[in-house]
C-alpha cells in the first residue's frame, strides 16, 4: 500500500493535493472537540476500565473513495471493513462515555477509513477519477488492532498535530 501511496502522491502537484504522512494515518473512533483535562482524563480511565480485557482483532483495508464528491473533494480514504463488528462495537462504548461526560455524539453514520489525502484544488480530475476507479474495491489486506491511543489534536497553521493521552492494549491472542 505505501508504495501505491508513494506512486499517487508524485503524480498530483503538491499544490493540489495535501498528502497525510504515512506515521499518521489513524482511524478515528468519535471526535470530542474541545475538552478539558479533567474530561479527558475521567473519559480515559472508564474506556480503560471496559475495554482492558478485550481481545485484539482484525480488520481489513479495502477499496479507495472520497468524500465530497469530484465536485468539492474533501478526503481521499481507504476503507475499513469492520468483520467482526468491534469497530462499531468501540465506538458505541466511546460515544456513550463521552455522552456521560456532556459531549454530543456525532449523528453521522460511522464510516471508518484512513484519511490519505485533503484535495484543495484537483486540476486533474480526470486523473484523480482514474485512480479511484481502479482502487475502489482494491483489497489492502488485513491489520491487527492491538491498541487505541485517545489523542489530543491541536490545530496548527501548519496542519494537526496529534498528541497522545492515552493507549488502550487489547490482550494478544
Amino acid at each position: 500500500m505505501r508504495n501505491h501511496f508513494r506512486e499517487w502522491t508524485g503524480s498530483f502537484p503538491r499544490s493540489s493535493i495535501k498528502w497525510a504522512d504515512p506515521a499518521h494515518w489513524h482511524l478515528t473512533l468519535t471526535f470530542l472537540g474541545d475538552t478539558t483535562t479533567a474530561q479527558a482524563e475521567s473519559i480515559g480511565k472508564e474506556l480503560s476500565a471496559r475495554w482492558e480485557s478485550l481481545p485484539a482483532f482484525s480488520i481489513r483495508l479495502k477499496g479507495l473513495g472520497l468524500f465530497g464528491g469530484m465536485n468539492r473533494p474533501r478526503v481521499i480514504w481507504i476503507g475499513v471493513d469492520d468483520e467482526g463488528g468491534m469497530l462499531q462495537r468501540l465506538k458505541v462504548d466511546a460515544d456513550e462515555t463521552a455522552r456521560r461526560h456532556g459531549f454530543e455524539p456525532d449523528v453521522r453514520p460511522f464510516k471508518p477509513h484512513l484519511t490519505l489525502a485533503r484535495p484543495r484544488f484537483v486540476s486533474e480530475r480526470k486523473k484523480l477519477w482514474e485512480l479511484l476507479e481502479k482502487y475502489k474495491d482494491h483489497d489492502w489486506g488485513q491489520v491487527v488492532v492491538k491498541e487505541i491511543i485517545f489523542f489530543e489534536s491541536r490545530l496548527l497553521p501548519e496542519g494537526a498535530v496529534h498528541l497522545p493521552l492515552r493507549k488502550f492494549s487489547f490482550q494478544s491472542g
